[in-house]
């Protein structure tokens, strides 16, 4: 994955001073070297950390948001994008959605309750299968994971449509995109 990254920067005349790919371990219990080597002060103060069609790879997800929000100064955005749980039984109505939710010193009880009956998920049979944690993820989920990790000001948003995918039981999935603030 390293090596599409870096080929791409090349392809986009990028150099090491404006795009870089470094490879960690996340999940460690400390901060382990880095390929190439980075120093912990060139690991943390992001302005924004982004994990995009990766978490749902991930089996400590709470972890792995944790240590993503440490990455980030205060006030620094932490975005996650992935699979979204449906509710199969109002799938003809999908429609884009913002869903924002008060920061933890706000009144909790503002906080919305959404329940999936039905979840999507990749089969079984599908040889990159063993490879996924979690087939999907709820809003609450998501939410839930940016106030365990320190963030607050959360939104998450629905894409309009579903999207094809190989390997997924219906054939498609449905996108979300999920932010929040370092607080």
């Amino acid at each position: 994955m390293l090596d599409e990254y870096r080929a791409t920067a090349a392809e986009l005349g990028l150099d090491n001073s404006r795009m870089l790919a470094v490879q960690g371990n996340l999940l460690a219990p400390t901060v382990t070297s880095t390929t190439p080597p980075l120093s912990k002060e060139e690991l943390d103060g992001f302005d924004l950390v982004a994990i995009c069609m990766a978490l749902h790879h991930v089996e400590d997800i709470a972890l792995a948001t944790k240590r993503l929000a440490e990455r980030l100064r205060p006030g620094g955005v932490l975005l996650i994008i992935d699979w979204a749980a449906r509710d199969l039984l109002n799938e003809p109505e999908q429609q884009a959605s913002v869903q924002t939710t008060p920061s933890s010193s706000d009144d909790h009880h503002n906080h919305h309750h959404h329940h999936h009956h039905m979840h999507d998920g990749i089969d079984p049979k599908h040889p990159a299968a063993h490879t996924i944690s979690h087939t999907n993820f709820s809003r609450d989920q998501i939410l839930s994971l940016f106030e365990q990790a320190g963030c607050g000001e959360s939104q998450f948003v629905l894409a309009d449509r579903l999207s094809p995918v190989p390997g997924a039981q219906s054939g498609q999935m449905q996108l979300f995109w999920a932010r929040a603030t370092k607080l």
